[in-house]
This record gives structure tokens, sequence and C-alpha cells, in this order.
């Protein structure tokens, strides 16, 4: 597990938050937010959603994969380093908070993928993630039953409401690949996958409430024909929340999000709360002229390659 228990002030935890990016500087300065006066030993008020433009999603995730171009004429962006049995949203940890079930992913670009935009299989490029405006805790699909608790990225096809720009002529990902997609958390598991709250004193307040899952790799399984034939497909966004107190005999506790300006997402545990600092900005550009963006910002790189290959 890649993100420890810390304890430290609430005020400390905000501050941190507020700290710039430390990135390459896009051609537009992010928007800075209004600020208030804040009295000494106060706690700094919560940060509204940064405005942002799409540059530090792009030279971001260029240092840590590659923008290409699908065979369909779109751009999707393809991870390095990851094993050919990877599949997004299979090793972290889901977040219960008063956005939804958050997923905190292992990845170091999880704080874009799994929160805008949405992960597709394909047969020769394997997965990979197609850049949209909007933000979710966790575009994701969920089943559940009892033995299990399982999810999978949210295909594009399944959301009505997403701006992703999706052709016709696009061919569907074959229902085995779905099915491979999915990540399962037997009940069993759930009491070894649960975030330690530290300090004695909140022993009897920690095994009253569950605020957050780890899907690691000692806890979560891959798609079986017994899991996927003993689960069901929850009817809404989100996994029964009754169903998962009665399994793991825990009240559901929501934890709180707090935004930052940098591109990343944090889980601190602290003594009286879980909070979740994550990177969630308001983009400055529409779904339709993403593609247009990356086709631009691609040619640009492509063509100082070349001239730094000629020696100009």
């Amino acid at each position: 597990m890649k993100h420890p228990s810390l304890c430290i002030p609430l005020a400390a935890v905000m501050m941190a938050a507020a700290a710039p990016i430390r990135t390459p500087a896009p051609k537009t300065a992010p928007a800075a937010a209004p600020t208030t006066a804040t009295a000494p030993g106060a706690t700094p008020a919560p940060l509204a959603r940064p405005l942002m433009p799409f540059d530090v999603f792009f030279e971001e995730l260029r240092m840590q994969g590659a923008w290409i171009r699908l065979d369909d004429g779109r751009w999707a962006w393809r991870p390095t380093g990851v094993p050919r049995t990877w599949r997004p949203f299979s090793l972290g940890t889901w977040v219960f908070t008063d956005a939804g079930w958050y997923w905190l992913s292992e990845e170091p670009w999880g704080w874009a993928t799994s929160h805008y935009g949405r992960w597709e299989r394909r047969e020769k490029a394997g997965w990979v993630w197609l850049p949209d405006v909007e933000w979710s805790p966790a575009w994701a699909s969920w089943r559940q039953g009892d033995i299990a608790l399982g999810w999978r990225p949210m295909q594009t096809a399944e959301n009505p409401k997403s701006k992703i720009q999706n052709p016709e002529s696009e061919i569907r990902s074959p229902q085995s690949a779905i099915e491979e997609a999915w990540t399962f958390l037997p009940w069993k598991s759930v009491s070894r996958a649960l975030i330690p709250r530290p300090g004695a004193a909140s022993a009897a307040r920690q095994a009253n409430t569950l605020e957050a899952i780890v899907a690691s790799s000692m806890t979560a399984e891959a798609a079986t024909p017994e899991l996927l034939s003993q689960t069901r497909e929850a009817a809404d966004a989100a996994p029964d929340r009754a169903l998962i107190e009665a399994r793991t005999q825990r009240r559901l506790t929501a934890c709180q999000i707090l935004d930052t300006y940098q591109p990343r997402e944090l889980l601190i545990v602290a003594r009286d709360k879980t909070i979740v600092v994550a990177f969630r900005p308001v983009l400055k550009i529409t779904a339709a002229d993403i593609q247009k963006f990356i086709s631009d910002r691609a040619e640009r790189y492509k063509a100082m390659q070349e001239r730094k290959g000629r020696g100009k």
C-alpha cells in the first residue's frame, strides 16, 4: 500500500493542499482562488476547486506514458511500465467520501485517469485512457453479491452524459475484455483491507466505523467465472450501502475531500478523521476541444524532435 497513515494537524493538511504546483509551467497560469484572512491558530477555510488549463494534464501524463493516435483517429494516453496483466482500478484504496466512493490509485498518474475520462481496452494498444473534462470520484461500475464486492472501469458507451467523442464506427470492447476488467474483493478479505487509525484512544471508534477499503495484491482478485456468476451489477453508480455495512458490521462514515493545486492525491488518516486531498480542477477547455489540443501539442513535440534530430 502506497498511502501511509499520517497523524498531523488538520490545519497543516489544508496548508499543504494550497501549495503551488511544481510542474512545467503552462502558457496560461492557473487562476488563483480568492483568499481570506485567517486568524493565527485557526483552521484555514477549504479551497475551492481550482481553474486549470489542460496543459497540466498533458505534460504530467506525457512524462509517465505516451499520447497515441488510435485507429479511429482519436488521441489517447497509454501508461508505461505496467505489466501486461495490469488493468485500471485494480490496486488502490476505495475511500467513502461526501462525494461518493473515491478511488485513490497506487499509480502516480491516478489523480487524472481515475477521475476524468474513461479507460478502454484495445486489441493492439491495450488499456488506453481517453480524456474528458467532467470530474468524478471514480468512473467505475460495480458488482456485488454474497461472496464479494467487484468493480471495473466504466466504458464510454455506458454513460449517456459522457462528453467524450465516441464515433458510431468505433469497435466496442468485446464482452470477454469487459469481464477481464473486473476486480473483486471477497468479503472475507475486507477485514484485512481496512485503513488503521493511529492512536489507542480511537480503537473503539475504529471498530465501529468504515471509511476506506484497500485493494492490494494480497486481497484483490481478478475475475473468475464463479465471482461473475455469484455477483450482480449494482443498480446505482455505487455499491449498496446496507450490504457493505451488513457484511463488515461497520457503519460507513463519509470522509471530507480537500482540493489542492498540485497534481496528486493523498489519504490523510488523523486521530479524529480521515481526509482525501484531491486534485480535481475545473478544466479551462471544452470536451470537444481536447482532441484538437492534444493533436496540436503532439505535432509540436514531433516537429521539435525532428529539428533536434537534424541538429538544428
